[in-house]
């Protein structure tokens, strides 16, 4: 064997090593850029769940304020119904309700009723002169209770339309409607 043929077996050998290598280069860098294309996809798609992430809190945080601000409509309009509310009491409370009621019971005999939730003392008949009969009436009227009246007219004085009543406590004289 001489120099030149061991010369070129080793240079066909490094040949040989040199491709082997080229090839574990090659097929390394060809997963390196599976890798890279993975990395940047799994990168991507974290993009993607991120920006997801914050558009759904955004969301979120618009519901959160539409819900505070329906909130505070409902309450203004609670406030603004309660305030009709009491303004309503208030002004029911100063209309006038009749304390009693008077019906005809039979003949010339009525029916004198407390129809208020309270006991009322009545002084007198105020308008007793104007009836040809009638009889005068100084009682307690509890709730609801009541009294036969006679009360009678005449041809040159029939009877007035309302029996008018003092009570203790009212300064004005209570007209009480007689219905015939």
């Amino acid at each position: 064997m001489d120099f030149s043929t061991l010369f070129s077996g080793g240079s066909m050998f490094a040949a040989f090593v040199s491709v082997f290598f080229a090839g574990v280069s090659w097929y390394q860098a060809f997963g390196s850029k599976k890798a890279k294309k993975k990395a940047e996809e799994a990168h991507q798609a974290a993009l993607e769940m991120r920006d997801a992430a914050v558009r759904s809190a955004e969301a979120a945080e618009e519901r959160a304020r539409q819900a505070e601000k329906s909130l505070k409509q409902m309450e203004q309009i609670v406030a603004e119904q309660q305030k009709q509310s009491d303004s309503q009491a208030e002004i029911a409370s100063h209309l006038w309700r009749p304390v009693f009621e008077l019906t005809w019971d039979s003949g010339d005999t009525y029916l004198l009723c407390n129809v208020t939730g309270e006991s009322v003392e009545v002084l007198e008949v105020a308008n007793l002169d104007k009836f040809f009969r009638c009889e005068q009436v100084q009682q307690v009227f509890r709730p609801g209770e009541s009294l036969h009246i006679l009360m009678k007219g005449a041809h040159g004085k029939p009877l007035p339309a309302n029996l008018e009543l003092r009570i203790r406590g009212v300064d004005e004289v209570v007209p009480v409607p007689i219905r015939r």
